[in-house]
C-alpha cells in the first residue's frame, strides 16, 4: 500500500512538471499526498487530486485580477464521506452530512506586481454541505462539494482583493 501511495506521489509530480498548468495563474502542489487521507481515493483513483488541482485553476481564470499569481500547497485532501465496502463488495463512497464534511487544509501566497506575501495556511470546510442546493455544481459533476467549497473559499479570499501580508 505504502508504495502505491509513492507512486501516486510521483505521478502526481510528473502531471504537475509536465507543463499543462504553465499557463494559468494559480499554481497548485500536492505536498507529500502519500500521507493525505483521502490520497487513495478508491473509488476514483488518482481523479479527486487532478480535479482538485483543475478546479483551483479555473477559478484563478475567473477571479483573479490580472498580474496577480496564487501559489497554493494542499497539505491534506479529505473527501465529503467516507469509504464503506458494500454488500456487494464494492466500495463506495457514503455521506450522512454528520462529522464528513469535505476538508482541504492548504498553505498558500498571492503575488501581486511582484511582491509576495507571507505564506498563509488555511483549512477549507464545508461543515454544511449536504444541506444546500447548488445549480452550478449538481451530483453528475465530480467532487460537487469540494468544488462549491473551494469555489466559495476563493472568491473570499482573492476576487479583486489585494494579497494578504
Amino acid at each position: 500500500m505504502l508504495a502505491r501511495l509513492r507512486v501516486l506521489g510521483l505521478f502526481i509530480s510528473v502531471c504537475l512538471a509536465s507543463g499543462h498548468a504553465a499557463s494559468t495563474n494559480v499554481t497548485v502542489s500536492f505536498v507529500d499526498p502519500a500521507t493525505f487521507t483521502d490520497a487513495d481515493d478508491t473509488t476514483n483513483g488518482l481523479r479527486p487530486l487532478l480535479e482538485i488541482e483543475a478546479h483551483l485553476q479555473r477559478l484563478g481564470e475567473r477571479y483573479l485580477p490580472p498580474r496577480t499569481t496564487v501559489r497554493i500547497d494542499v497539505l491534506d485532501v479529505q473527501l465529503a464521506g467516507s469509504v464503506h465496502l458494500s454488500s456487494t463488495g464494492w466500495k463506495a463512497r457514503y455521506m450522512t452530512g454528520d462529522a464528513d464534511w469535505p476538508r482541504i487544509l492548504v498553505r498558500y501566497t498571492v503575488e501581486t506586481g511582484g511582491r509576495a506575501s507571507l505564506p498563509v495556511e488555511e483549512t477549507i470546510v464545508d461543515r454544511s454541505y449536504l444541506r444546500r442546493v447548488d445549480r452550478e455544481y449538481p451530483y453528475a459533476v465530480a467532487l460537487p462539494h469540494e468544488k462549491r467549497m473551494l469555489n466559495e473559499w476563493f472568491k473570499a479570499r482573492f476576487a479583486g482583493a489585494p494579497p494578504m501580508h
